[in-house]
C-alpha cells in the first residue's frame, strides 16, 4: 500500500455549538405569569404625575383669582 497513513478528517471547532438552547419568543402555556411590573409602575407614575401637575393647576388659578365682594 502507498500513501500516507493518518486520518483524513480532523475534527473541527466552530464558533456556535449546536446543542444549546436558544430562548424561546413564544413562552409556554402554564410557565408562569408574565412579567407585567414595567408596564404597571409607568402607568402609576403617569398617573402620579399627572395629578400633581392638576393639583398644582388649582393652585395657581386659586391665586390668581380675584378677591369677590
Amino acid at each position: 500500500p502507498t500513501g500516507t497513513a493518518g486520518p483524513t478528517a480532523s475534527p473541527s471547532a466552530t464558533g456556535s455549538p449546536t446543542g444549546t438552547a436558544s430562548p424561546d419568543p413564544v413562552p409556554a402555556p402554564g410557565g408562569g405569569l408574565p412579567r407585567t411590573g414595567v408596564a404597571i409602575g409607568s402607568l402609576v407614575l403617569a398617573g402620579g404625575a399627572l395629578v400633581g401637575a392638576g393639583a398644582a393647576l388649582r393652585t395657581m388659578a386659586r391665586r390668581r383669582e380675584l378677591p369677590s365682594g
